[in-house]
């Protein structure tokens, strides 16, 4: 609004009269300046205003380029900036009032979801590296990743396609368990273990390959070296007597060939052979 404090006009000589007018008009003239300041309309403002300090209970304004503020609280539709100092933290709470983004000035975010941490990418204050991680509503780990590409995964991960040089498994105790795929990383090697022993092991020793069984009493092992198949161990055919066409006899056909045997040599023996 304008100003509507009239400028004192000549004086009228009666110096008490005159003091009392001027104060008059002073005072309004303050009063109108305090007005101002308390509902200043920017859009009404032509050139630059310049101030060491503004204090206002409320600006209204289609824009506004401050050079160092210090605000409490600010609502806006949209925020643009060429840079944004947070290294004294900043606080961004959600709409329903259970969320909340946290920015540190180590360049951390965490997101609280209901005063749980949920959500959290930056450096982590243990180990120096920088992380993601996304926790579960409990507060359990979900997802870790640190800045190596090693990544911890809690839950099932379902892939129509995985690709990878080396397959590594393990029980809750840390001991090997499952299946292991290239474990030296060198001859496409595949491994079998169960609570950290070994039972099944098919490797490349270049050029013979060799499959290996593990029992708790041994194992049997085959082995290819050039067109020939090589089997080492305990072999028991008594179950399975054929082997590729190829007929085996078991302990019991031994033990009736004998007897059949010892029948013929007492025949022959009576009859004076």
């Amino acid at each position: 609004m304008p100003f509507t404090a009239a400028y004192p006009g000549m004086m009228s000589g009666d110096n008490d009269r005159d003091i009392a007018e001027l104060w008059d008009r002073f005072i309004a003239f303050l009063d109108e300046i305090n007005y101002a300041l308390d509902n200043i309309n920017a859009g009404t403002i032509k050139g630059n205003l310049k101030a060491a300090t503004i204090e206002a209970s409320q600006i209204t304004t289609n824009k506004l380029r401050v050079q160092s503020a210090q605000i409490y609280e600010l609502i806006a539709d949209k925020i643009s900036a060429g840079t944004l100092d947070l290294s004294k933290g900043i606080t961004i709470n959600g709409s329903n009032g259970d969320a909340e983004v946290m920015y540190f000035d180590s360049g951390s975010m965490s997101i609280y979801v209901a005063g749980q941490l949920r959500y959290f990418v930056g450096q982590d204050s243990d180990t120096g590296q920088f992380v993601f991680l996304l926790l579960n509503s409990d507060g359990s780990s979900g997802i870790y990743m640190d800045d190596n590409g090693d990544a911890v995964f809690t839950g099932t991960v379902n892939a129509a396609k995985v690709v990878s040089s080396i397959i590594e498994s393990y029980n809750g105790a840390g001991q090997k368990n499952g299946l292991w795929s290239n474990p030296n990383n060198n001859y496409a090697d595949l491994e079998l273990w169960w609570n950290g022993t070994n039972i099944l092991r098919i490797y490349n020793a270049v050029p013979d390959l060799y499959f290996v069984l593990q029992g708790s009493t041994g194992g049997i092992t085959l082995s290819s070296n050039g067109n020939i198949t090589n089997a080492r161990g305990n072999w028991d055919f008594q179950y399975t007597p054929t082997v590729n066409g190829v007929t085996v006899a078991t302990q019991n056909d031994i033990a009736g060939l004998q007897q059949q045997i010892n029948v013929l040599s007492q025949r022959i023996t009576a009859l004076g052979g």
